[in-house]
């Protein structure tokens, strides 16, 4: 069998970055596909060169766990891989599968909880971005379009932290009474517990006490894409392509598509 290594950023204090890389690991060891499966981070331990060195069996698929395909996998990653001395065969990056679309709608319908229909809620999509390079901005972008073109929401919008247009413009930019925000984002972290809350009009603490009420709007707040479960089937997804094949029979139902 292959080996699976998936590549997150980590953090320098605390695991909350990388526990969804770690749950995710975790989750496929059961499953049984691979033969190994190993994690590696920028800023925590293993880290990126270090994580292939214990990698026996080959073919090896690297997983990048990144929203976007921007400076860490397209720099970054292919100069630590070279650091390690292990040939792999590396995939795009999570973020970029148009399969995870079905997981994004997934988590937004599990936010609304049945209080309202779909078809009511406008969807604002929250990602990262950054003026200094397009690229992190464009899976948001393009995962919002396709979900538009769905239309089991009223409307979708993408929004960003640090680009535009920016968080605070979310409820200006939907139509209607409800609105439903999905962090588009690879782990619980300082943006999705303290500034989306606040930027979407949240005045109290944490952010998850929904709907919270705002120009008497209702809004809810899902919890970060990367820690979904479902997240794991676009993983798999990703290192079939890598490894150019199918993965063995344990893993073909989770890979299929959501939708």
């Amino acid at each position: 069998m292959p080996s699976l290594v998936l590549f997150g950023h980590g953090a320098s204090e605390g695991e909350a970055s990388s526990a969804p890389v770690r749950a995710h690991a975790a989750a496929i060891v059961r499953m049984g596909i691979f033969d190994q499966v190993q994690v590696g981070f920028w800023k925590e331990a293993p880290r990126w060169h270090e994580a292939v060195g214990p990698v026996s069996v080959e073919p090896i698929a690297v997983v990048p766990f990144f929203m976007s395909d921007g400076y860490f996998v397209r720099e970054v990653l292919p100069r630590e891989l070279a650091r390690g001395g292990r040939a792999a065969s590396v995939s795009a990056p999570v973020g970029t599968d148009a399969r995870l679309g079905a997981v994004i709608e997934a988590l937004a319908l599990e936010a609304i909880g049945g209080e309202a229909a779909a078809g009511d809620v406008a969807l604002a999509l929250v990602g990262h971005g950054t003026s200094r390079s397009g690229s992190s901005r464009r899976a948001a972008l393009e995962h919002a379009a396709r979900l538009g073109e769905r239309g089991v929401f009223a409307q979708v919008v993408a929004v960003f932290t640090d680009d535009a247009p920016r968080v605070e413009e979310a409820l200006s930019l939907c139509e209607g009474r409800e609105v439903v925000a999905v962090p588009f984002m690879s782990a619980e972290g300082y943006h999705t517990r303290e500034t989306i809350p606040a930027s979407l009009g949240w005045a109290g603490s944490g952010g998850r006490e929904v709907p919270f009420r705002v120009g008497g709007r209702r809004v809810w707040l899902a919890g970060a894409l990367g820690g979904t479960p479902h997240v794991s089937s676009v993983i798999l997804s990703r290192a079939a392509e890598a490894l150019g094949g199918p993965l063995p029979a344990s893993g073909s139902v989770i890979t299929q598509a959501l939708w």
